[in-house]
């Protein structure tokens, strides 16, 4: 998902992988406006605007997948 900017990237760790209570989302945001933009994981310093990006993220899942 992307603002501006920032871009969100959500991978997922295989399901074998992930321990009880544990995400399989890996969430990395990045300032595209660096020279180097996916290098650096801006995910704790900007939390509010990850915060964003993953909404809208999973609004525009509820509205691109069918319902199950």
């Amino acid at each position: 998902m992307r603002e501006g900017d920032w871009k969100l990237i959500r991978t997922f760790k295989p399901v074998r992988n992930v321990k009880p209570g544990e995400s399989a989302d890996i969430l990395t945001l990045v300032n595209l406006a660096e020279e180097h933009p996916e290098t650096i994981n801006h995910l704790d310093q900007h939390s509010v605007i990850a915060a964003r990006l993953k909404e809208l993220h999973q609004h525009w899942v509820a509205n691109v997948m069918p319902a199950r």
